[in-house]
């Protein structure tokens, strides 16, 4: 997330490309599609630079541990506590589980077996000071547990007075929550303005932090039927909060993240290079291998480079990792930051280890294997390695230690 020497070649293994439904996907489907493909085709287009900043990943630990003892079903989200303990949301066995950092079960709850109906559809984990959260998607509504696995109550979305779908939603403390809910349809487009406000339960929406008018579809025509198709290697909007409320977020087409903390003030602001990889004919023929017909992509038209960042994550210690476009082989570069905007190192993860988090040198993430199967991968951060891309974001001059 820098100069050029890059002689590695690409191994295109993401198990995301294989997305043939990649024309009629919600948006922050689109995002992980975009995610997957830019894994495929900016490989060595960026310089290497042996440095400090950029540091080694090594796997420390593969937990398998699902319904079965034979891998998860479905992991949903992965969150972890100050103590290193990793939290597994694991949606196709409807249960939340937590893991010790040597990889040893801690203890495990399934919904079906307390009665409870929040496991039904369950989204995205994070943490909100000391409480589990995630959503349950098909009951409208956050539910919160403890880190000991005991249920801690919940909160309606109705209750927030939002007007629109809530496609994201995260919990900055007592009953404020951010949320990500559609807004109106742009005439032409038919696409709906994402909008990120503020709420509290009860008291409905306090603030409007910011608007965004995702990128619209291309049509394509195969024979004499249009097909909208999301435009390839677009930048979607990306969004987080981290354990004391600070909400994080960024367009994904410059190297930029607003955070504001839980009562809608501007807090800080992440600033990188701009630099991304540029947009090949390797990524093109790529892109076009999850068309219909590949000789359909001639019918589009593509970006002059990739995002610079497609996605960011929080950590348990006050960190956010921004996850850019450059690859090398079947890895790509994350950068991580103070959440007041300093910069503090690099380093690279396998391009299918998503969604990620960590605390202290140590980074979890849902990874996948040559059979498809799902698992919790633990990486340490270790010694100097060497980055693609530009040779330090903006602002930085050398590394500083990660807590």
């Amino acid at each position: 997330m820098w100069s050029t020497v890059a002689t590695a070649t690409c191994t295109n293994v993401d198990p995301y490309t294989k997305l043939k439904g990649y024309a009629m996907i919600e948006w922050w489907q689109r995002a992980l599609g975009v995610v997957a493909i830019a894994a495929i085709a900016s490989c060595g287009a960026g310089d290497l630079a042996v440095s400090s900043a950029c540091r080694a990943a090594e796997l420390e630990v593969a937990i398998h541990a699902g319904a079965e003892g034979d891998g998860f079903i479905s992991i949903a989200g992965v969150a972890v506590g100050t103590d290193g303990t990793a939290y597994v949301l694991d949606s196709g066995e409807g249960s939340l589980i937590a893991f010790a950092p040597e990889g040893d079960e801690v203890w495990r709850v399934r919904g079906q077996e307390l009665g409870i109906t929040d496991f039904a559809e369950p989204g995205w984990l994070h943490r909100a000071d000391t409480l589990l959260v995630f959503e349950d998607v098909a009951g409208g509504r956050l539910s919160f547990w403890t880190e000991r696995g005991e249920w801690a109550g919940s909160l309606a979305l109705d209750s927030l007075g939002v007007a629109g779908r809530v496609v994201w939603v995260g919990a900055v403390g007592g009953e404020g929550v951010a949320a990500v809910v559609e807004g109106e349809e742009d005439a032409e487009s038919g696409t709906p303005e994402l909008v990120l406000v503020l709420a509290v339960a009860g008291y409905g929406v306090v603030d409007t932090l910011d608007v965004f008018a995702p990128p619209s579809p291309q049509v394509i025509y195969v024979g004499t039927h249009e097909l909208p198709v999301d435009p390839p290697f677009a930048a979607y909007p990306s969004f987080a909060v981290s354990p004391d409320g600070l909400i994080a977020v960024t367009r994904g087409d410059e190297y930029r993240v607003a955070i504001f903390d839980a009562a809608g003030q501007p807090y800080a602001e992440i600033r990188g290079r701009d630099e991304a990889p540029a947009v090949t004919r390797a990524d093109r023929r790529a892109f076009g291998r999850l068309l219909p017909d590949t000789l359909l992509v001639d019918q589009l038209t593509f970006p002059a480079t990739h995002p610079a960042i497609t996605a960011i994550a929080t950590t348990a210690d006050g960190h956010l990792l921004v996850r850019t476009s450059w690859t090398r082989k079947d890895q790509v570069r994350w950068d991580r930051w103070t959440l007041t905007g300093e910069y503090v190192d690099s380093f690279m993860l396998p391009t299918e280890l998503l969604p990620a988090t960590g605390v202290g040198n140590l980074i979890y993430g849902r990874s996948v294997d040559e059979i498809g199967a799902q698992h919790l991968a633990l990486y340490n951060l270790s010694g100097p390695s060497t980055c693609p891309g530009p040779a330090a974001p903006s602002g930085a001059d050398e590394a500083r230690g990660g807590r």
